[in-house]
C-alpha cells in the first residue's frame, strides 16, 4: 500500500515472527550451552566451559562436583527458557489474540 520494505518488515514481517524468532534464539542457546564436541576445541587455560569441566569431573570420579557444575547448568538453560517463555507471555502474538 506503498510503505518501504523496511516499514513493511517492522510493522507486519517482525511481529509475525518474534514468537519463532526468540523461540529459536533460546533454542540455539540451549544447544550451545550444552555442546560439548565442537566447543572442546575451544578450551584454553584461561577459558574454561562449563561443560568441559563436567566431563573432567566426571572422568576424574569427582561425581558431587560434577553434579554440582550440572546443577548450575540445568538452572542456566531452565532460566532461559523461563525468561523466554514470560517474555512471549507478555509481549507475543498470542497475548494480542487473547485481547481481541
Amino acid at each position: 500500500m506503498g510503505a518501504d520494505s523496511f516499514k513493511v518488515f517492522m510493522t507486519v514481517t517482525l511481529p509475525l515472527i518474534k514468537d519463532s524468532f526468540l523461540s529459536g534464539l533460546v533454542t540455539a542457546f540451549v544447544r550451545s550451552i550444552t555442546a560439548i564436541s565442537a566447543v572442546i576445541l575451544l578450551v584454553t587455560p584461561s577459558y574454561l566451559l562449563i561443560t568441559v569441566q563436567i566431563n573432567e569431573f566426571a572422568e576424574k570420579g569427582s561425581y558431587s562436583l560434577a553434579c554440582a557444575f550440572a546443577t548450575i547448568l540445568i538452572i542456566i538453560t531452565y532460566s532461559a527458557v523461563l525468561l523466554m517463555n514470560l517474555f512471549i507471555k507478555h509481549f507475543g502474538t498470542s497475548k494480542n489474540m487473547k485481547e481481541d
